[in-house]
């Protein structure tokens, strides 16, 4: 027997929809995975595009109006989960912030640091499954890391700028000193990108 109380939807459910079909759509922005270029916006799926990352109308809206053209414009990563869309001669970003890096024995962060003092190099490696997920993000980005006196902390000995893509597509990534004192115990700082990043001293091996 029809009972029409069943046939009511009650309020909520229909402030929700209202609120769901309001929601703008995402729009993919398609990007060069060397260099960040931006190849081609669209609400569409390309499968000739290799990478890409999604955002709000809001943010791209200004590229469809004519006010801005995406050939002056790249996506770089903030960190390794935040993209953001920046003009291509932009070569910071105020939200990036300097970390100092802890000393560790193992190999279990995200990205390693080791100072090999008898062998008089430094050695960069992602962890393996890290390497695996960022071959699908963009290589573009760059890795700053930064050698300071352990007793002054306005002193830098060294900047060591290191492609995220030497890392990507190496066991590990190896640069040679360029001072004596880079062997001893200073601290270590980076731009952060990573979640986490690791810091050794090692003196027999490469492994």
């Amino acid at each position: 027997m029809y009972k029409p109380e069943e046939d009511i939807v009650p309020y909520e459910l229909i402030e929700q929809a209202l609120m769901l079909s309001k929601v703008p759509p995402l729009y993919k922005v398609y990007f060069d995975k060397e260099n960040g270029n931006i190849l081609s916006i669209s609400n569409e799926e390309d499968g000739s595009f290799t990478a890409s990352i999604d955002v709000d109308y809001e943010l791209i809206k200004e590229f469809f109006n004519c006010k801005k053209n995406i050939k002056d414009y790249k996506v770089i990563f903030i960190d390794q989960s935040t993209p953001a869309i920046v003009k291509k001669e932009t070569q910071d970003v105020d939200l990036i912030s300097i970390e100092e890096v802890n000393l560790v024995d193992n190999w279990n962060n995200m990205f390693t640091i080791e100072n090999y003092v008898l062998l008089k190099k430094w050695g960069f490696q992602l962890r393996p499954d890290q390497r695996k997920i960022f071959k699908n993000h963009n290589l573009n980005t760059t890795i700053e890391v930064f050698v300071v006196d352990k007793n002054y902390d306005y002193y830098l000995l060294r900047s060591i700028r290191i492609p995220l893509s030497e890392v990507i597509n190496n066991d590990k990534f190896f640069v040679p000193y360029l001072l004596d004192r880079e062997s001893e115990n200073n601290k270590i700082m980076v731009k952060k990108f990573f979640a986490s990043t690791g810091y050794q001293v090692l003196y027999d091996t490469e492994s």
